[in-house]
């Protein structure tokens, strides 16, 4: 009995010297799968397709915010002019993000939802999005690889400039 219970003893003591100096290691928590990543746009050419939308508003007296952003409607670059309205640089964010749940010109968002509920219901769902024109999608071939959109004239002056930036680096987006 005494050889038993010095044993069972001398074994506990040899665990609880193995756990402490052993660090407890929490179950790995479950990972969701990574999605791939969306196509986007060099911001090289994200930045000259920005400036050539602001200079296509400027040259008609119009102070207008410009953003591209990737084909996952994430900012690749954004620019804010001295003298815009304050907002206007999150508007064309928002405008892309719409773009990037429907894939087509910011100008066919309301008869797109109009005609499809389960795009309707995507546009519902998120809570950035804008149903207002000002901006097109950034084609490589017939692949999407970003989105322009100006925000602070009107919605469709605002178009006619994200078009203007957009065809200004067309020929060698990839």
């Amino acid at each position: 009995m005494k050889n038993s219970l010095l044993s069972g003893l001398t074994l506990s003591l040899f665990t609880a010297s193995l756990s402490a100096q052993a660090p407890a290691q929490a179950p790995a928590a479950a990972r969701p799968p990574q999605q791939p990543a969306a196509a986007r746009i060099e911001s090289g050419l994200a930045k000259e397709a920005v400036d050539a939308t602001i200079a296509a508003c400027k040259a008609q007296n119009l102070n207008v915010s410009a953003a591209v952003s990737d084909a996952a409607g994430l900012p690749v670059y954004v620019f804010v002019p001295d003298g815009t309205r304050a907002g206007t640089g999150d508007t064309a964010i928002r405008k892309n993000i719409t773009m990037s749940i429907t894939g087509k010109p910011a100008s066919e968002t309301a008869a797109l939802a109009a005609a499809d509920p389960a795009i309707e219901a995507k546009l519902v769902a998120n809570p950035r999005i804008v149903r207002f024109a000002g901006g097109v999608p950034l084609m490589a071939g017939d692949k999407i690889v970003g989105f322009i959109a100006a925000s602070g004239a009107s919605a469709a002056q605002d178009e006619a400039c994200a078009k203007a930036g957009a065809e200004k680096i067309a020929s060698r987006i990839k």
